[in-house]
């Protein structure tokens, strides 16, 4: 008896686990809370299980002649909510506008390919920390210090991702790297 009650608690414990590790590839990143934004941006920005690559590829790209970044080089992921906006190519939709809960980060390299940050974006309009297109912006370092704070209200970014020709929903991937 005492055999049987182990082998399905065991079962019991193993099939938990299991279903709480596929849920996890699924779920929307946390919602940021209005005290403590940099940190869940940079918590959801280090996890890269459910997003999808621009274009499809993992590649890191040369950044483009678009201004902004310090950084060289550069590749960019979207969550699953975010990548419901990117063509069969991984490229953004024209007029796309990103849903709730949309993320991008952007991992930004040096020229050797040192990974040097993460630049993200989070569709969260009820945020305090909002810009008046609903996105949360913040830039992090691998540590997880803060190089731009979510609470700027995406003051550093906003000004070149409107007003650069071809942003789309101030995403500016297709601009730089069509």
């Amino acid at each position: 008896m005492k055999s049987n009650l182990s082998i399905i608690t065991t079962m019991v414990l193993m099939a938990i686990i299991i279903i709480s590790s596929c849920a996890k590839k699924d779920a929307a990143p946390v919602t940021p809370e209005p005290n403590n934004e940099d940190l869940s941006l940079y918590q959801n920005s280090k996890d890269t299980a459910g997003f999808v690559w621009y274009k499809n590829s993992s590649a890191i790209l040369n950044i483009a002649s678009l201004p902004g970044h310090d950084s060289p080089k550069i590749r960019t992921r979207y969550n699953y909510k975010a990548a419901e906006k990117l063509d069969i190519n991984g490229k953004v939709i024209t007029g796309s506008v990103f849903a709730e809960n949309s993320l991008i980060v952007k991992e930004l390299f040096d020229a050797s390919n040192n990974f040097v940050e993460y630049a993200v974006m989070c569709k969260a309009p009820s945020s305090p920390n909002a810009d008046a297109y609903g996105w949360v912006w913040g830039i992090y370092k691998p540590d997880g210090t803060v190089e731009s704070s979510a609470t700027g209200l995406g003051a550093s970014c906003t000004g070149c991702h409107k007003n650069t020709a071809g942003s789309i929903d101030l995403t500016l991937m297709n601009a730089g790297h069509p």
